[in-house]
């Protein structure tokens, strides 16, 4: 044991000097072995040094007790002034021992103390509350809960020395890494010394394992050379855990079938249909126009049947992605056979096991958009459409089969991960039993990779990259479902208004109060719970969901542009009912000057190819005049202004009419043409471009007045086209309101973040002259001027016309 004649130190001691008396106490402890040459304790004088450092080196070293924290040793002149030591006491606590200026050392306050000091025995209660970087372990806080930092070889040391629970955690990530196989290529070798480990604790969920280092190249350098690897500790519900950090889950089991899927199902649904209120369907005296008729035992025919005679029962919903392969679909040649009785054996296998899940939950109805709607006739296809709330509102349950291209990869599948840390790999998925022995008990704790992907779709706006997570169509689906079982690469989640679920368990096991990685559960932050109106909701917090969902709806793929409308109709149709106002191609007329501040989000290097290269149908000043979710283009649409920084609208602008065209019989549908009558402030600037220097990336900008500002193209203005604007050429700006300017401050080796707000911005829409002498002119883009340039002050107010 070091005793206090080593820390029993003068105001002069140096960090040299302070190595020499670790030197002399290594001496006299002859019966312990350091790691490493106590050389190293020190690798340089410093400037500062942190009591975890000093702890960290001393532990490392001599594999002792005495460690120190909490009280910063300051070094003005690399000199020691203050030192706080706590030391091992024989009862197995720890004394504190506050150094004073006369030289005492005075026992402040007694602790327990964890066995080891790489696992802080996975308890969290004995890790330190405040240590910064550790030259072995580094402690953090992540989202409120503390992550150990430490390294491969520490782990093996102290498993070798005796810690059963590093024991544990190396052999669990030993055996998981040797599972990181894919076409026939094993992704990561077992830990190498280097490697760094990080332990996440969840407090009733599991234990966070991230394994962070190089990964194996081949010669084609499939994989980058870095990359990191998370795995869960966990004990399945039929064991006690013997550390607090391993919480209680369920499996996972490798593949999904009929049986199972049930087990974890009638749960879910039957705690929802008795105790959710809010769950239950919304209309339960309306059916789709058609429907199908799944009543009657395995294998036996289904049947196409038109519900104007039907009262309301219960029916299902699914929710596929049709992919390029060749299906079954009810066309005008077909309609009256399909009314007769579709034969099972002619059914894809997800139609087939979609029926499947129906009977076995007794139910008769099911309705999927393919066989329900007559696919070849515009105007039943455009009134079935308009009806895609009603058909999900209403539906009792809907089935969403996310990890299928095609109507052909079935409900039921192999599970497998999307992708491996940062790695776009897919790996199947399944825990490894570690049996270890506490006392007289034998039990076992469980590995796997961390099932995240399935939960992150479902927390605030993250967008899911499974085949049908990215579609457009299936946004609403979900959205307006009451109720949904997702069928997820990685396990099944249930989501319904009331509640979220998944077969791990760890969506069941959070609260709202919570402090953890999942904070974006709050039920404010729940993208579905914005569509679940209170009867006090105001237009104004209405159009804040609007918002919320058009700027994930904008990152979703189309296969045809002129679906951006229809696609989102059924969600339209449902804000309809509390916005109570005129549907502007995706704008509401109550909300339309707020609703002007929408701004692209170019996702290509360069700025981005022209997104409206040809003249739209949809008005230019609307967000769906953007080639939006298309496979060559991934712009996006983001509302940043209103939902961040807030919307304060110009007293000069006022909106004195406007008018759109519906292609078809659909209000919220197609938009063929659109006229917005404003009158405001408006100036004329100069347009020109600019290149960075290093990246070469270009910045449209427009001058006046000798100020120059970037402004947020809707299309690349320099490209050939009916845009095209260049060097020189006018741009005209219409002031439509002002925000807070957020300003960035930047913190040393960690980021930029906003600071505090201390100017106001104003907004303008960026308008080309399409007929100067008419006052007509097109949107082309959205500026943002600091008000202290005072670009608008004194600026002629106009009256004009966008299309």
């Amino acid at each position: 044991m070091i005793t206090q004649d080593l820390f029993d130190i003068d105001r002069n001691l140096t960090s040299e000097t302070l190595e020499k008396r670790l030197q002399k106490a290594w001496d006299e402890c002859g019966t312990v072995k350091p790691t490493r040459a106590p050389t190293k304790v020190f690798r340089r004088p410093q400037s500062s040094l942190s009591s975890g450092h000093l702890s960290a080196r001393l532990n490392r070293v001599f594999k002792l007790r005495p460690f120190i924290q909490e009280t910063t040793i300051s070094q003005p002149g690399n000199r020691i002034m203050s030192l706080d030591v706590y030391s091992l006491a024989e009862n197995g606590t720890i004394v504190r021992m506050s150094r004073k200026p006369s030289g005492t050392m005075v026992p402040t306050r007694q602790s327990r103390i964890a066995s080891c000091n790489t696992c802080f025995d996975l308890n969290p209660d004995c890790i330190p509350p405040e240590m910064d970087e550790f030259s072995d372990n580094d402690v953090r806080r992540i989202n409120g809960q503390r992550r150990i930092w430490t390294s491969a070889d520490s782990l093996q040391f102290s498993a070798t020395n005796g810690c059963p629970s590093c024991s544990i955690l190396l052999e669990g990530i030993s055996r998981s890494c040797s599972e990181l196989v894919y076409e026939s290529r094993l992704i990561w070798q077992s830990p190498a010394a280097s490697d760094s480990i990080g332990l996440q604790f969840h407090p009733g969920l599991g234990l966070e394992v991230l394994v962070e280092g190089d990964v194996p190249q081949d010669e084609d350098s499939w994989v980058s050379s870095e990359g990191h690897v998370s795995f869960e500790f966990y004990t399945n519900s039929n064991n006690e855990p013997a550390w607090p950090a391993f919480g209680r889950l369920r499996d996972i089991p490798k593949t999904l079938d009929l049986e199972i899927c049930l087990n974890i199902l009638r749960p879910w649904l039957r705690d929802c249909s008795i105790n959710h209120r809010d769950c239950l369907p919304a209309n339960l005296s309306q059916m789709p126009s058609r429907i199908l008729d799944v009543s009657g035992s395995r294998n036996e025919c289904i049947a196409l049947v038109e519900s104007t005679t039907l009262q309301y029962e219960n029916y299902i919903a699914l929710s596929h992605c049709w992919g390029k392969t060749q299906m079954i679909m009810t066309v005008k040649s077909n309609f009256e056979d399909h009314l007769g009785g579709i034969q099972f054996d002619q059914l894809p296998k997800t139609f087939q096991e979609a029926v499947m899940i129906t009977r076995q939950l007794e139910i008769r109805y099911l309705w999927i958009d393919s066989l329900c709607i007559i696919q070849d006739d515009p105007v039943d296809w455009e009134t079935e459409a308009s009806q895609m709330a009603m058909v999900y509102t209403s539906s009792y349950l809907t089935l969403a089969i996310l990890h299928s291209p095609n109507n052909h990869g079935g409900c039921f599948s192999d599970r497998h991960t999307s992708n491996v840390g940062d790695l776009p790999l897919c790996i199947p998925t399944g825990s490894i039993a570690i049996p270890y022995r506490v006392k007289d008990l034998t039990t076992t704790v469980m590995t796997r990779l961390m099932p995240r992907d399935a939960h992150a779709h479902f927390l605030g706006d993250q967008i899911d990259d499974t085949p049908l997570g990215i579609r457009a169509w299936a946004l609403q689906e979900r959205l307006l479902s009451p109720r949904t079982l997702y069928f997820h690469p990685g396990e099944l989640v249930w989501e319904c208004k009331t509640s979220l679920a998944c077969e791990c368990q760890k969506l069941e096991i959070l609260r709202p109060d919570g402090c953890n990685e999942f904070e974006n559960l709050f039920e404010n932050d729940r993208l579905k719970s914005g569509i679940n109106f209170p009867q006090d909701i105001t237009m104004g917090e209405a159009g804040i969901n609007w918002f919320r969902i058009i700027t994930v709806y904008s990152r979703l793929k189309l296969t045809k542009q002129s679906d951006i409308l229809p696609a989102l109709s059924g969600l339209a149709g449902h804000f309809s009912n509390v916005m109570k106002c005129d549907y502007l191609a995706g704008i509401w007329s109550a909300d339309l000057e707020r609703s002007l501040s929408w701004k692209r989000i170019p996702q290509y290097p360069h700025g981005g190819p022209a997104a409206r290269q040809q003249r739209n149908n949809a008005p230019s000043w609307s967000w769906s005049a953007i080639a939006l979710g298309l496979l060559s283009d991934d712009s996006s649409i983001s509302y940043e202004i209103p939902l961040n920084r807030g919307f304060n609208q110009d007293a000069h602008l006022n909106c004195l009419s406007y008018t759109t065209t519906i292609s078809g019989i659909n209000p919220y549908g197609a938009c063929t043409e659109g006229k917005l009558r404003l009158s405001g402030s408006m100036i004329a600037t100069e347009f020109f471009e600019v290149f960075d220097i290093i990246g070469k990336r270009p910045r449209q900008l427009v001058y006046f007045h000798g100020f120059a500002s970037a402004i947020s193209p809707d299309i690349r203005l320099t490209e050939p086209g009916p845009y095209q604007t260049l060097d020189g050429d006018v741009l005209h700006c219409l002031l439509i309101g002002s925000t807070s300017f957020p300003i960035y401050r930047k913190i040393h080796n960690i980021g930029t973040f906003p600071g505090n707000c201390d100017d106001i911005a104003q907004i303008a829409l960026v308008l080309r002259a399409e007929d100067a002498q008419a006052g007509v002119y097109t949107r082309v883009g959205l500026l943002e001027v600091r008000s202290s340039q005072k670009w608008f002050e004194g600026a002629e107010v106009v009256t004009l016309e966008i299309i």
